[in-house]
């Protein structure tokens, strides 16, 4: 009955139909896009978060899902989770990415320092593991 159950939740999966996706923003060819997800609640600090990487012609190469607990804050959530994709993708040798995600004050902090002073310390944590790439950009898309 399990197995049916299972069976019948994977029909019913919702596919975004073409016109509601946003489109693929492809990366300079030669790179590969890293986009990373967050959904993070108040309520129970929990954070759900995934990245996926793709080439310059959209083929998925690799992604990865994970969820994190204890997680007081939305800015904490977007740190925890870039370091996690950053991190990530360094391990998988790639040496010029893209990543894109929607945090437009933690990718505008890394990027433009003297706009975010506030967040300088959150932003060097980031920074420095952005390093190792031969080359790297932060992109912010919905």
């Amino acid at each position: 009955m399990a197995q049916q159950i299972e069976g019948s939740m994977e029909r019913e999966v919702a596919v975004c139909p073409p016109e509601a996706c946003p489109p693929f923003i492809a990366p300079p060819k030669g790179w590969v896009k890293c986009e990373i997800g967050i959904e993070w609640s108040k309520g129970s600090s929990y954070t759900g978060a995934a990245w996926i990487v793709r080439n310059d012609v959209g083929r998925v190469l690799q992604h990865s899902r994970r969820a994190l607990s204890a997680v007081p804050t939305l800015l904490e959530a977007k740190l925890q989770v870039s370091l996690w994709a950053v991190k990530s993708t360094r391990s998988l040798r790639y040496q010029k990415v893209s990543f894109s995600s929607s945090f437009d004050d933690l990718s505008e902090a890394v990027v433009k320092p003297w706009l975010w002073l506030a967040l300088q310390y959150e932003a060097s944590d980031l920074r420095k593991e952005l390093q190792v790439f031969v080359q790297w950009e932060l992109k912010v898309e919905a």
